[in-house]
């Protein structure tokens, strides 16, 4: 598939942050325009203009039983601003470069949860003590990533799988421009995961290696119950403070129920991380929702080595009917493919009391088959 023709990507802003206490990521959050071509689905769906309406019309769209829609192709022209988080190791002179994509109710935070003066949860802290940096960014729509005039991207229209395609596609090349790493390995998680996939599929030189988390080969992952549990709100109305400037194109999850549900498995995290997840929650777009659904695709140009890691309590993710050693399927070709299941982690792996030791998973393979390969 064809999704973007070309991009341009130029530094817009740039914010050192303070390091904390004994802390040796040195991070920094830049902002980045890119110019996209890029070929998306003309969805004639009207805005919903209630809670009621979206209750009433996306239940249905994504129910199992729904009948296989067909849309026509659109042409998406536009510059966006995106807004990242880099975080390197001290006289960082390239080498290993995670480039790391959040799931849907995150944004690019999720890979540095810091509580306090509690490091343990982040990611990005963790790859610096290996002597990796890290490069995330807010998917489209979400936190700082934009349009380049300001204003907020429809959200049926143009935050779809194939923008986000062609997002990641632009990002990699910035985070390589910027990083000169000698490996990019891209990190995704949730629907990061299924973004980075079909960026492996259409674009196998955009990335090196690939470690997928929270994310499935199982059809049934994808046939609307996650979607269901996610209890989808209208994010303005649910949660005005945060996102009132954003129209009815944008949802959220529900309540505190649906995050418990879909993101934390019990007694396996604790009150301020719980706290952290909502303080710092993400949105989901409808478009996103309406273009999501079993991969349909191989990577079978990609011939860099991949892991991927699941949580044990990941309800929707580790399946008995396919567990996570079935992710190989979609990699025929890989260098080398793993995987690994993290106990005492749902979901949301990186708000878990377990994240260290997934982070001490991820870093021993990427010693052993990124560094050392």
């Amino acid at each position: 598939m064809s999704m973007i023709s070309g991009f341009l990507a130029l530094l817009f802003a740039s914010t050192v942050l303070a390091n904390g206490d004994g802390r040796v990521a040195q991070c920094v959050t830049k902002d980045f325009v890119i110019s996209l071509n890029v070929t998306t689905l003309d969805i004639p769906i009207p805005v919903p203009s209630s809670q009621e309406e979206l209750t009433g019309t996306i239940v249905p769209a994504l129910a199992p039983t729904a009948p296989q829609a067909s849309f026509e192709n659109r042409q998406l022209v536009a510059n966006y601003s995106i807004a990242t988080l880099i975080c390197s190791p001290p006289n960082f002179d390239g080498g290993v470069v995670n480039f790391a994509l959040h799931g849907l109710g995150f944004t690019k935070s999720y890979w540095d949860v810091v509580i306090g003066d509690n490091y343990t949860y982040s990611f990005a802290e963790a790859a610096a003590a290996r002597g990796e940096a890290t490069f995330a960014y807010d998917r489209l729509g979400t936190g700082g990533s934009i349009r380049a005039d300001g204003t907020y991207p429809d959200g049926i229209q143009e935050l779809q799988l194939a923008t986000h395609i062609a997002v990641a596609n632009a990002m990699a090349q910035v985070a390589r421009d910027e990083l000169q790493p000698k490996n990019l390995v891209a990190v995704g998680h949730s629907y990061g995961s299924f973004t980075l996939l079909y960026l492996a599929s259409a674009f196998p030189q955009a990335i090196d290696h690939l470690v997928l988390t929270g994310f499935s080969a199982d059809p049934e992952s994808y046939s609307g119950g996650s979607a269901f549990a996610l209890n989808l709100a209208l994010a303005n109305e649910a949660y005005p403070d945060k996102f009132a400037a954003l129209d009815n194109t944008y949802l959220a999850t529900g309540d505190l129920v649906a995050d418990l549900t879909i993101f934390f498995s019990y007694p396996h995290y604790g009150a301020d991380a719980l706290q952290w997840s909502i303080e710092n929650r993400g949105t989901i777009a409808y478009g996103e929702l309406l273009t999501f659904g079993p991969p349909a695709i191989l990577a079978s140009d990609f011939t860099g080595s991949v892991l991927a890691i699941n949580g044990d309590a990941d309800f929707d993710c580790n399946k008995e009917a396919a567990p996570v050693q079935h992710v190989e399927d979609f990699f025929p070709n890989a260098q080398n493919f793993s995987a690994s299941i993290v106990e005492g982690a749902g979901h949301g792996q990186n708000v878990h009391f377990s994240a260290a030791k997934m982070y001490e998973v991820i870093g021993e393979w990427i010693q052993d088959n990124v560094v050392s390969s």
